[in-house]
């Protein structure tokens, strides 16, 4: 009668050992930027919310106004935004309106208007306000915004700006 050698198996789990260390070294990545991702988008949502707030805040005090105070709307925007947990030293408040002129006038709180703000859509003209308009855009650097979470990925905010615009009719005083 022959004799046939026992062979050993391996067990499965021994052979796929080293593919699930390779598959967590993969997808881990992955995940870790999808979380970070949607916790950065969190924070982003949430605080744009304020920055909308503080930017209605400014638009309405504009809109009060019978000779605009550029400095006391900033005042007024830093406050609404330091309740909120912001330090408002590096924002830039934009006012533009057409009270009192056909042209539309824009005053920044840093003298010129640094950043990008909208142009359009055209402030009412005269026939259709007859008061006249105010446009309040806040302008503020994602870094007050959120922790820039995925900046280690090569995905940094840091260089971004975020703005909220509010337009409003000017209140005849």
């Amino acid at each position: 009668m022959p004799v046939i050698a026992a062979t050993r198996r391996r067990p499965f789990r021994a052979l796929r050992r080293g593919v699930y260390i390779w598959e967590l070294v993969v997808v881990v990545p992955f995940i870790l930027l999808l979380l970070l991702g949607v916790i950065e988008y969190g924070f982003v949502y949430i605080n744009q919310r304020h920055l909308a707030m503080a930017a209605r805040t400014g638009a309405k005090i504009a809109a009060e106004q019978a000779i605009f105070d550029i400095a006391a709307i900033k005042d007024e925007v830093d406050r609404h935004l330091l309740s909120a947990g912001f330090s408002g030293s590096a924002t830039e408040v934009v006012l533009q309106h057409n009270v009192g002129s056909p042209v539309p006038v824009v005053i920044s709180s840093l003298g010129s208007p640094v950043g990008p703000y909208p142009t359009g859509p055209a402030l009412p003209d005269a026939s259709v306000v007859p008061e006249g308009c105010v446009r309040v855009t806040v302008l503020v650097p994602f870094t007050m915004l959120t922790p820039d979470l995925l900046a280690a990925f090569g995905f940094s905010l840091s260089s971004q700006q975020a703005q909220q615009t509010t337009t409003l009719c000017h209140e005849a005083l």
